[in-house]
């Protein structure tokens, strides 16, 4: 089951937008996970939930859908009553109606897990305060597996009759508990907080930690408002044609929105990819940096990014030993030494005769006839980016 398979309950929140500034933030933080180059292959904006992470493993898809609540008051915890749509005067919780449940912030949450099975990865009640005492113990007791809890006892009972227009038979107690299991709460988040305190700083790490880049004050304001209006344009407007290319398209942010973004060269970042390198966004974003000036040559970059490749490569196909490699790492490094300037950057006319230099060498020695002025070249690149990271 995907998300094109199934129209979602309603649209309201894409033409509402500007109600859901804390939404807006939370699926931004998300989606900068892109960037790891791991499974997370997109973030989905107001699409049957308010942010949903897609993860993309062996051709195997699973989601993650996020409900991002706020509460005005710091100190004014979530209820288990608020979350399950218990009524407060109830004593007996076991009354509580299936079509209150059904409806409530958790029931929801739990009617992903009914509609789209294996494909649910989790479900996950988002929100900037905590939760109160029995809330947080429904909580625990969930997460533990343990299920005893009344209020989980409460969803086991009542969870057939809940959505019993989902489920084209009865579910075991066993199958609702592995339902269950994908049920999270991220409390406390401080990103999604009104006062907005933390926002910016969170996107600051997020993108230092996958990219290696340190961003200036306006550089930073400058991918904040980009991001933000990237999140916002992917969660307005209603979505007429249902299919899976226009939803992408509609409501989605990808790798190649990231990159736009951030100024990082798209064909740089799918050549690196597609070389097997596993941090092909830090692996772009750090020969560009290196590169200062000539990185706004869009070739320049490409070329270079094509040499580490190279030099990727016939590491992982030569027979040298361990100790003539060295020979040639320490050299580069050599080189990273004398010809890096001030802004930790370099002119790729003043490494070409130490480059060339340096390869008569090796030959000479008559153990690396098979590396060229490209691959060493590369190799420059490839140690500059190990000492960055």
């Amino acid at each position: 089951m995907t998300l094109a398979d199934v129209a979602p309950r309603e649209q309201d929140g894409r033409d509402s937008f500007a109600r859901y500034r804390a939404q807006v933030r939370a699926a931004a933080v998300a989606a900068l996970a892109i960037l790891e180059s791991k499974d997370v292959d997109r973030v989905y904006c107001d699409l049957h939930d308010d942010y949903v992470v897609r993860s993309s493993e062996k051709g195997a898809v699973r989601y993650r859908f996020v409900q991002v609540k706020t509460k005005g008051k710091q100190h004014e915890n979530w209820t288990i009553g608020e979350l399950l749509g218990i009524d407060g005067r109830l004593k007996d919780v076991s009354k509580c109606s299936a079509a209150k449940i059904r409806e409530s912030f958790v029931g929801k949450l739990l009617l992903h897990t009914v509609i789209f099975g294996d494909t649910c990865e989790s479900v996950t009640f988002q929100t900037n305060n905590h939760l109160d005492g029995k809330a947080e113990d429904f909580r625990v007791d969930v997460e533990d597996l343990t299920f005893s809890d009344k209020h989980s006892q409460l969803l086991i009972n009542k969870f057939n009759e809940c959505f019993q227009e989902k489920i084209s038979k009865s579910l075991t107690p066993d199958e609702i508990k592995n339902l269950l299991s994908r049920l999270c709460f991220d409390t406390d988040v401080s990103h999604i907080k009104l006062k907005n305190v933390e926002f910016d700083s969170t996107v600051r790490k997020k993108i230092h930690e996958y990219s290696e880049v340190e961003l200036s004050y306006s550089e930073l304001n400058q991918i904040l408002l980009k991001l933000l209006d990237l999140i916002a344009s992917k969660s307005s407007g209603v979505i007429d044609k249902w299919d899976a290319a226009n939803i992408d398209d509609s409501s989605s942010v990808d790798i190649e929105d990231l990159l736009d973004i951030m100024a990082i060269s798209r064909p740089a970042y799918l050549l690196l990819r597609a070389g097997n390198d596993e941090k092909a966004v830090k692996s772009a974003s750090l020969i560009q940096r290196i590169l200062g000036e000539a990185a706004k040559d869009s070739d320049t970059v490409e070329y270079c990014s094509r040499c580490k490749i190279k030099w990727d490569e016939w590491c992982r196909k030569t027979l040298k030993s361990a100790l003539d490699l060295a020979e040639v790492i320490d050299e580069i490094n050599q080189l990273l030494d004398t010809s890096l300037d001030w802004k930790r950057q370099v002119k790729l006319s003043k490494i070409k005769a130490p480059l060339q230099i340096l390869l008569k060498k090796l030959h000479d020695g008559g153990t690396f006839a098979d590396l060229d002025l490209d691959a060493l070249l590369g190799a420059f690149f490839s140690e500059y980016i190990k000492r960055t990271t």
